[in-house]
């Protein structure tokens, strides 16, 4: 399952990559290449997935998968 999309099914323009050429990051304009997939079995553990696209140093921002253990 992807965790991202079990909380988020209809969000728009969530990406996890932005290429450095043509200043895709500034217009926002990226793919979604970074996923936390995770078995049936933990799908109720699942609390949150957050992108961190607002942390930038690198062409990939960071992504966050919180669950209950």
């Amino acid at each position: 399952v992807d965790s991202f999309r079990h909380f988020y099914p209809n969000d728009k323009k969530c990406y996890t990559y932005w290429s450095y050429m043509r200043n895709a990051r500034d217009k926002d304009i990226g793919w979604r290449l970074d996923y936390f997939v995770v078995s049936n079995q933990l799908v109720a553990n699942i609390c949150d997935n957050q992108i961190r696209k607002q942390v930038l140093g690198s062409d990939h921002c960071p992504i966050v998968l919180y669950l209950a253990v």
